[in-house]
């Protein structure tokens, strides 16, 4: 007997039409620009993060299956896995070219709603294409980081019960991961809004009559609170406005869905921005303001490839690659991170010294004693290895991921070189050396994980009450990097990089993380 499915899939493709239909009709109301483009992204980007989702899925169950156990999977199988990455690499690809076209498809017609006689191409700015190819490849990590979290939960609980490969595999399969739609529409929706937000700013920032910028609440359903409070706020174009977040956290983004807003405040926004406009660049002719519009967007690239060529030419040159560690001391390494909390992340690449991964897990459990929630909170610390970092940046940290450069940390005596250069210069904190590198990284974890402002703790600490009166204290008191970011977001970090010094620790750090009411001065 063969089942008529036809009216079932009739009913759930006019499930979806209506769905899309309205989305496309809720964005233009909202006042979003080319809201059917919008859709069709959505439509497009959630088809790819689905099928990348079930593609990887298939692939880990099947790897499962094949298993002699699954304390076996674990321990020889799945650290592969993640070390492979593969998630990542397939929703980083998919994500790069669509964001990129987004960003010039919404720029252009932001530009021709807002400022028609301006309009003429899809021009947009050399550092806003990079600022959006860095964030699709960040936002793929931090996709298959949470992707590994759910897996390596499910892994955890099986193997303290003892469970069978056939019960394990149930339990993926059920834990959401293989059926993705819902989680898969919501992203794809927040990142076509994100860039939409970015793309509005950088209309702005081409129109030469937009000298401000006024955040904007739509009046979604189920509105926040805060955005709605902020509603009206308005800020120059190249400033940020400042967001008292649910969590109690001070943030200060760009523009709604800012990458610096945690998801509670990204997910499911649908505020815009309303430009200001000065009205003596109004009353100048149309042909005036497009040579200022090209004028500005010259400066800005030229600009842009000064500093790219002022990089390279400063550029730090690493040794050169190695040979690799072998299975056996990759099986070592993350034995010995598992064992301390610690997770790692595409360490089978590294061809440095294991000792100097192992220093790495140690410091990281040295402060997570002070702030536990880094290891037992709902993502602990992971270390992951970045074989395209930038030359010149030692680590960076994205959320609950600290990105080590793999060039970098290939060769501890090399690295350790540097960084006293970069000590003598008083660019980091005065008597710290290479293993405050993860010592300022963690501190963004712990930032992240506990809420902690850097402003906020100097003045605390200093008794100053301006955001400049701490910012030059923590230049004179820390180092020039803690000063490096208006935000005071390097603050935290430097002072946990003079705290937990291997040297003589920086009293004025120690201040700060005192003030926490966590630590204490350590002997």
């Amino acid at each position: 007997m063969r089942l008529n499915v036809r009216p079932l899939m009739d009913a759930i493709e006019a499930y979806i039409r209506k769905a899309d239909d309205d989305l496309e009709q809720t964005l233009a109301d909202e006042g979003y620009t080319a809201p059917a483009e919008a859709v069709a992204a959505v439509s497009r980007i959630e088809d790819s993060i689905a099928e990348s989702y079930d593609r990887n899925t298939e692939n880990l169950l099947k790897r499962i299956g094949e298993s002699a156990g699954i304390e076996n999977f674990v321990t020889d199988v799945w650290p592969e896995i993640q070390s492979e990455a593969a998630l990542r690499d397939e929703l980083h690809e998919a994500f790069r070219s669509e964001f990129i076209s987004l960003l010039e498809t919404f720029t252009t017609s932001w530009m021709i709603d807002e400022a028609p006689d301006l309009a003429g191409d899809n021009r947009v700015t050399k550092p806003a294409i990079r600022f959006i190819e860095d964030w699709s490849e960040e936002l793929a990590g931090l996709m298959q980081l949470s992707n590994d979290d759910t897996i390596g939960g499910i892994l955890s609980d099986a193997v303290a019960e003892h469970r069978s490969v056939q019960d394990v595999s149930l339990a993926i399969s059920d834990s959401g991961i293989r059926a993705a739609g819902y989680k898969s529409r919501r992203a794809a929706i927040t990142e076509v809004l994100r860039i939409e937000s970015y793309s509005q700013l950088e209309y702005m920032r081409q129109d030469p009559a937009v000298e401000k910028k006024e955040w904007l609440h739509t009046w979604a359903d189920h509105p926040r609170e805060n955005h709605v409070a902020i509603s009206g706020q308005t800020v120059p174009v190249d400033e940020p406005f400042v967001l008292v977040g649910k969590d109690g956290v001070t943030y200060r983004p760009m523009c709604p869905r800012d990458t610096c807003l945690p998801a509670s405040e990204s997910v499911n926004c649908h505020c815009l921005m309303k430009p200001v406009r000065d009205k003596s660049i109004l009353g100048m002719s149309a042909e005036e303001r497009r040579t200022m519009r090209e004028r500005y967007m010259d400066e800005v690239d030229a600009e842009w490839e000064a500093k790219m060529d002022a990089e390279k030419e400063d550029q730090i040159e690493w040794p050169e690659p190695g040979e690799k560690i072998s299975s056996g001391q990759f099986k070592e390494i993350m034995k010995y991170a598992r064992g301390k909390g610690v997770s790692l992340s595409g360490f089978k690449e590294f061809d440095g010294d294991i000792q100097t991964l192992k220093d790495l897990v140690d410091d990281v459990d040295e402060i997570a004693a002070d702030f536990p929630l880094i290891k037992d909170g709902r993502k602990s610390v992971t270390i992951m290895l970045d074989t395209t970092a930038n030359p010149n940046d030692f680590a960076v940290t994205r959320n609950h991921m600290i990105c080590i450069n793999a060039d970098a940390f290939r060769d501890a005596q090399r690295l350790s070189e540097e960084y006293d250069k970069l000590v003598e210069s008083g660019w980091f904190v005065a008597g710290t050396d290479y293993r405050s590198i993860i010592r300022h990284e963690v501190g963004h974890v712990v930032s992240n994980k506990y809420g902690l402002n850097g402003l906020d703790a100097v003045k605390a600490v200093a008794n100053v009450s301006s955001d400049d009166a701490a910012i030059l204290m923590a230049k004179e008191r820390l180092s020039d990097y803690a000063a490096f970011r208006s935000d005071g977001t390097e603050i935290i970090s430097e002072a946990f990089s003079g705290a937990y010094s291997s040297g003589e620790k920086n009293k004025f750090a120690l201040q700060i993380l005192g003030s926490f009411g966590i630590i204490q001065e350590k002997e």
